[in-house]
């Protein structure tokens, strides 16, 4: 622990305690673990902790550790969802903040993970914890999601969806192709500026940052010749 307490009084996003002399901003970067909640910490300042997201019960009067932030990596299979932080595997899908995904992927910050029709986001910087309410529908089973810079493109069998924004407040999803694939491992990145992948009729289709910012876009190119040529 970096530090540790019980708190004072706390509001939707900052937690108080008055006994503390903390130095500001020391505990940027770090987590905040309270009531089983992990939270962000975006700002401290003398006596209060400052966290990127809402906490699901307010803290007042509730133990708290900080934490600095540990290295791990998720995996999740459609049964189960882990974390790993090098020293300990730990099933997360058996709590109440998170979900037995079908598969997860990184973006702006944030763990995305699908089930079914659904795209769900994490904290700002805790993997482990999905906010009540925090998801999108597709309205179709999704196939695959995958970052491509700024752009999060989420696949079902029919169409190519692009959820963009850094934020929830801003997340806007559109439907970028009336295409999708049913392999969802052919799903690839390309030099950071491309993105391929599988539909069973047209083959391989490549898409670009620019064609994911524009609605019902076109694919750059389906030929074997724009792979050779580049």
């Amino acid at each position: 622990n970096t530090d540790s307490g019980t708190s004072t009084s706390g509001t939707a996003t900052v937690l108080k305690d008055t006994a503390k002399a903390f130095t500001i901003n020391n505990f940027v970067g770090k987590v905040l673990t309270i009531a089983n909640e992990v939270k962000y910490i975006i700002a401290n300042d003398a006596d209060e902790i400052f966290v990127g997201e809402r906490f699901d019960t307010e803290p007042s009067a509730t133990a708290y550790t900080v934490n600095p932030s540990a290295p791990e990596f998720f995996l999740a299979n459609g049964t189960n969802f882990y974390k790993c932080d090098a020293t300990t595997l730990t099933r997360l899908d058996n709590s109440t903040f998170a979900y037995a995904f079908d598969g997860v992927e990184q973006h702006i910050g944030r763990l995305f993970g699908w089930i079914d029709d659904r795209i769900h986001w994490s904290d700002l910087g805790v993997g482990e914890h999905y906010s009540r309410n925090s998801f999108l529908s597709v309205g179709e089973g999704i196939q695959r999601v995958k970052s491509l810079g700024d752009v999060l493109v989420i696949y079902t069998a029919y169409r190519t969806l692009a959820l963009r924004g850094d934020s929830p407040e801003k997340f806007e999803l559109i439907t970028v192709l009336d295409l999708g694939t049913t392999a969802p491992k052919a799903v690839a990145n390309y030099r950071g500026l491309y993105q391929l992948f599988l539909n069973e009729e047209f083959g391989v289709i490549i898409l670009t940052k620019d064609k994911l910012r524009v609605e019902r876009g076109e694919p750059v190119s389906v030929t074997e010749g724009y792979l050779n040529d580049d």
